[in-house]
């Protein structure tokens, strides 16, 4: 009889893919680890401030960004199916103080990331009823304003380019 398994509890649902070997499985649960940290309710919402009667809450924007990678390879000696090496070479590597062994191979591994957050909103919640002020973050909103601008002026400038050409 199969064995019905529940999702929030069952961890073998949400394990790492298998086939990375041990440090990429490492990572991989770490990563699952992070995310579920930042983008849960904890994440996203302060703990709870009270004032007298009201209860207020932060609310805030995550944004997280991160990859990793890995990977090796061989120089193309005998061993890797490229050509042999020249007695010479290795007489010239003993002289410089260089020992070969054969065909190289290197493997390598690499990864980062970041996040950041900011506030979006209090809510506030008293004898009158929940209150959600958005705070306005007028960095952002000026730089979308340059932005937005700029692709303004560089089309307006290709199109009294184009025209201008066309009437020489």
């Amino acid at each position: 009889m199969a064995e019905n398994k529940d999702p929030a509890t069952d961890t073998s649902a949400t394990a790492p893919p298998m086939g990375l070997g041990a440090d990429g499985d490492k990572v991989v649960g770490l990563m699952d680890t992070l995310w579920g940290a930042a983008t849960g309710p904890d994440g996203v919402f302060g703990d709870p401030i009270t004032a007298g009667d009201r209860v207020v809450i932060t609310a805030r924007e995550i944004g997280l960004g991160g990859g990793f990678g890995w990977g090796g390879g061989t120089d193309g000696g005998a061993a890797a199916g490229g050509s042999a090496r020249k007695p010479a070479d290795d007489a010239e590597a003993t002289e410089a103080g260089h020992e070969r062994r054969g065909a190289g191979f290197g493997h390598g591994a690499g990864g980062g990331g970041g996040g950041s957050g900011r506030p979006v909103a209090v809510i506030t919640i008293g004898p009158d009823g929940v209150e959600v002020t958005p705070i306005l973050d007028r960095t952002k909103v000026g730089l979308a304003a340059i932005a937005a601008w700029s692709a303004v002026a560089i089309a307006f400038f290709n199109v009294v380019r184009t025209l201008w050409g066309a009437k020489r």
